[in-house]
């Protein structure tokens, strides 16, 4: 439970429910090419998520930063999960490049990556969804965060599907600060829809606190139904996602994200790339923790 659980947390941007592959040399060098060669303008979100109620377990953290100039996307990742006495850390970063249809899991410290090939559309059937009811209501608050304005919404989200044969329900409710008015929005609105286009089965993450939903294999229509709904990036929020309400196992999960830094600074490109260096490895040893 606690390892699908990180997993869920930690990756930013895409998940995919294939095993990664191996890839010739030749290719890699392609796409390695390909990705260095992205210039232009970037933008960079740092935030962090703390997320609390899972029972014996202390608070845990979670920060990523994304980067991205609308055609490929780069997501670092550190996890600080406490286990008991210790505090299991781990780091990696992900790398989407749409292009080539392919995420590079990369690990920086352990000088390893994992390559995972986007999904084959047409091999892969529709995703079938649970009942999911979705509310929406803006607040009329604006909050500052990171020193920009976000206007504040009431989202509430129920998620009805069968567990165990009895008739099972998770919930998400609070409130969500978003923005849709900073620099580089246009970049990160861009490669959304780029990656979307990409994988239509809708195997999409929005980074942070609503990747569990896709712990109920959401269609593409949910999945964009929740998009829509945010309305911008989500800038700050305060959330309980009651999960398996009617199973005993049921447990409150108590989430609050903060954006800390945007901005548009130059990226140095090599950043879209797998180094030449790094030995392949599997994805879950890329993700392996630190401690």
């Amino acid at each position: 439970m606690l390892k699908k659980l990180a997993i869920l947390l930690t990756i930013g941007l895409l998940v995919f429910g294939c095993s990664s592959s191996d890839k010739a040399d030749a290719e890699k060098q392609q796409q390695t090419q390909t990705a260095s060669e992205s210039s232009g303008p970037n933008v960079e979100i740092a935030y962090s998520m703390k997320v609390s109620g899972i029972p014996m377990m202390s608070e845990m953290t979670f920060n990523q930063t994304y980067y991205t100039n609308g055609d490929i996307g780069r997501v670092e990742m550190e996890s600080i999960i406490p286990v008991g006495e210790k505090t299991r850390t781990s780091k990696f970063s992900t790398i989407i490049d749409v292009d080539n249809r392919v995420v590079h899991y990369v690990n920086d410290i352990s000088k390893t990556f994992a390559d995972v090939p986007f999904p084959d559309s047409a091999a892969t059937p529709p995703a079938t969804s649970p009942e999911m009811t979705i509310s929406v209501d803006p607040n009329g608050e604006t909050k500052t965060i990171a020193g920009v304005e976000c206007k504040g919404i009431d989202l509430a989200l129920e998620i009805s599907y069968v567990a165990q044969d009895k008739p099972v329900k998770s919930t998400m409710s609070g409130t969500l600060w978003v923005s849709d008015d900073f620099p580089g929005y246009d970049l990160y609105k861009s490669f959304q829809e780029k990656t979307r286009e990409a994988l239509p089965v809708g195997q999409m993450q929005s980074g942070g606190f609503l990747d569990f939903m896709l712990k109920f294999g959401m269609s593409r229509d949910n999945l964009d139904s929740l998009y829509a709904s945010m309305d911008g990036f989500p800038f700050g929020g305060d959330l309980v996602f009651t999960l398996n309400k009617g199973l005993p196992n049921s447990f409150d999960l108590n989430t609050k994200l903060t954006v800390t830094e945007t901005n548009t600074n130059p990226i140095d490109p090599s950043m879209f790339a797998v180094p030449e260096d790094y030995t392949k490895s599997e994805v879950m040893q890329v993700m392996m923790p630190s401690n």
